[in-house]
């Protein structure tokens, strides 16, 4: 069922796809050796992390959820305001 035609070029590219992984795990590898020696190294830092803006005039924004809630919110509000304004007789 299965030829030597069809079969052949499959396991070529596998074999190419096992070298490219074994070349990117062994990168990998020399990438987390050399930031375990740099956290390692004592009073050596990176720039720092900053949280919020990084100029006065920049607004800060609020989390995601506060603005989810609070347009679901009004929608929910608008919703119920208007099936009672239609339930109204007259």
């Amino acid at each position: 069922m299965w030829s030597t035609t069809v079969l052949t070029p499959l396991v070529e590219t596998i074999r190419e796809q096992a070298e490219t992984i074994g070349t990117l795990r062994a990168e990998l590898a020399a990438v987390q050796a050399s930031q375990a020696q740099q956290d390692a190294k004592p009073g050596v830092s990176g720039p720092k992390p900053t949280r919020g803006p990084s100029t006065p005039d920049e607004p800060v924004s609020s989390p995601w959820w506060r603005r989810w809630l609070w347009g679901t919110l009004r929608l929910t509000i608008a919703t119920t305001g208007a099936g009672i304004l239609l339930a109204l007789p007259g």
